[in-house]
């Protein structure tokens, strides 16, 4: 039995779908994996993700949201799989009596100044989700209020709240990095 265009071709509103959101995704995933390439990478399963869940994604009352959903949850999978690598990697050096991996200056000066922002982010994800997500939809996917405020399901008001508040733990953790209180 041979195999046609037809037997391959994706749901005409699931092909809408992607090529209408793409650009937010693709947004979401830069932001969370820093380099294009792994962001496209990364998009690409979710998109796979996506497609084999179609029928509950596209009943979703709120598909987008839940395509945001799954491509937050593959970036968290790609981090994971990095890390048990690097582990398993670290593993076979020290069976071979060589000790750690050796951290090139070129490795360190890719991390050059992300570091802070990253472990603000971090504290900021795990303190206060809401807050975070909040401030990286408002800014980064440049969404208005009204649109985060549906995205999330929360009000106006607890919108504009959230960011006002994540923005302030930001810059305070920015400033003071050690996370130790000023005199």
């Amino acid at each position: 039995m041979t195999s046609t265009p037809e037997d391959f071709a994706y749901p005409p509103d699931y092909d809408q779908f992607m090529r209408e959101h793409h650009p937010q995704l693709m947004r979401l995933s830069i932001q969370r994996m820093r380099t294009v390439d792994d962001a496209d990478d990364v998009l690409q399963g979710a998109a796979v993700r996506i497609f084999k869940k179609w029928e509950i994604v596209s009943a979703h009352p709120n598909p987008v949201a839940l395509a945001r959903e799954i491509v937050r949850k593959s970036c968290a999978s790609h981090y994971r799989k990095i890390a048990a690598e690097e582990r398993r990697v670290a593993r076979y050096v020290r069976t071979l009596g060589q000790g750690q991996p050796v951290t090139t200056a070129d490795d360190i000066l890719a991390l050059r100044g992300m570091e802070r922002l990253d472990r603000a982010w971090a504290a900021l994800e795990e303190r206060a989700p809401r807050q975070a997500e909040c401030v990286r939809l408002r800014y980064t996917e440049e969404m208005s209020n009204a649109e985060i405020s549906v995205e999330l399901g929360i009000t106006v008001n607890a919108v504009k709240s959230s960011v006002h508040l994540g923005l302030a733990s930001l810059r305070k953790a920015m400033e003071n990095p050690s996370g130790e209180e000023e005199s």
